[in-house]
């Protein structure tokens, strides 16, 4: 009785970890596929799934099993393929179809919504996928950056497209830290609602989303989704014509910029926990500190925090979220709170942006249209608007 609760137990593990929304519907060794799901297949097919559990949990994490998923009728026909050379398998179940590999890691998924069927990005569609981000603007510098860098894509890439058939009509990419980002090309060309749909039903993990104001707006009813945040949010752009380096702060030996080192790793962590809190309604105690910690530590190696103040106690910082050919995104720009109204946050801004516009076309970042403060220190540094979309954390 002790190894069935064990088994059951583990079983239900496996699935939430493989799963974010909807229902295991078969399971199977790759080299073994099965040609129909249990209610069509009949009971040699169900004493063949029973006999494979057991296997199927104890090595999941160790030999990479394919899960096939059924979005629509659970009796549903599905034809299994394996994977030639790959160590996976390929599941056509409708809808949506999915690949899923290694760990439970989703390699492709298919779901149609006429007139377009969103489907994951492969490496032979990253030079139209450039040429689709061109057309977005400053939003899409973030998704540009990431296809310039990996762009073969691989696992820890997930952009699902669009796809019109004759041409791109938007690209949703889902971030490793959990943050969405959706492209669309002419308004008219994307139905929100739709959009939304699949974007749900694709059944990647997101928490945190940047998108059009009527996408967003489908995904919280579509999905029935709880929010913490719900707000507009305002690009700001310069470019090396356009920066304006303002007077330094009184304090002129504190206004110095320099790279975050290891000193100010605690003075991060505060600085992150509460800029989440106050920014994002995101309480500290709900913060996983190894996480941050760990998070913490990768941007001062690869030194991409900015820091105003002495070692161990800075008083103003931003870090950079995205940098390459399309240009850089700034973000979690933060000053202390005693130091507040002295124009460190504008001198770090500029200061930063004047290096990285020697190498990049255009230094970025979004804020709260509510923001009136942060606003006026961007434009200080000659940063003009540059767009608008919706920012959506989920509760």
């Amino acid at each position: 009785m002790r190894k069935v609760g064990e088994r059951l137990r583990r079983e239900e593990e496996c699935r939430e970890r493989v799963i974010y929304r909807g229902r295991l519907d078969q399971a199977f060794d790759p080299p073994q596929p099965l040609p129909l799901f249990p209610s069509q297949a009949g009971a040699q097919s169900e004493a063949f799934l029973e006999r494979q559990r057991p296997w199927i949990v104890d090595e999941l994490d160790l030999q990479g099993i394919v899960f096939a998923l059924a979005g629509g009728d659970s009796g549903a026909v599905g034809k299994v393929l394996r994977g030639e050379g790959l160590g996976v398998g390929i599941a056509h179940v409708g809808p949506p179809m999915l690949l899923i590999g290694p760990w439970g890691r989703i390699l492709e998924t298919v779901v149609s919504y006429p007139p377009f069927t969103a489907r994951t990005l492969k490496p032979a569609d990253v030079p139209a996928a450039l040429e689709f981000t061109a057309t977005a603007g400053i939003h899409g510098v973030y998704v540009s950056n990431v296809l310039h860098s990996h762009p073969r894509l691989g696992f820890k890439v997930q952009i699902l497209g669009f796809d019109g058939g004759e041409r791109l009509l938007g690209l949703a990419y889902f971030g490793p830290r959990g943050n969405l980002l959706v492209l669309q090309g002419e308004p008219s060309a994307l139905n929100p609602r739709a959009a939304a749909g699949a974007i749900l039903e694709a059944r990647f993990s997101w928490r945190i989303v940047l998108a059009p104001h009527e996408l967003v707006g489908e995904l919280v009813g579509l999905g029935r989704l709880a929010t913490l945040v719900d707000r507009e949010q305002i690009y700001y752009s310069v470019s090396r014509g356009d920066l304006i380096v303002p007077p330094a702060p009184a304090t002129v030996d504190a206004a110095a910029v320099r790279v975050a080192e290891k000193k100010d790793l605690d003075a991060l962590m505060y600085a992150a926990l509460h800029l989440n809190q106050s920014d994002l309604h995101v309480d500290p105690w709900c913060v996983d500190r190894d996480w941050l910690k760990r998070n913490t530590k990768t941007r001062i190696r690869k030194q991409t925090t900015f820091v105003i103040g002495s070692p161990g106690k800075p008083i103003a910082k931003l870090d950079l979220g995205s940098v390459g050919p399309s240009g850089v995104v700034i973000e979690g720009v933060y000053t202390w709170p005693d130091q507040r109204g002295r124009g460190f946050a504008a001198s770090l801004v500029a200061a930063v942006a004047q290096e990285k516009l020697v190498d990049h076309p255009r230094v970025c970042l979004h804020v709260a249209a509510s923001n009136a403060a942060a606003r006026r220190a961007y434009e200080k540094c000659g940063m003009a608007e540059a767009g608008a979309c919706q920012l959506m954390l989920r509760g």
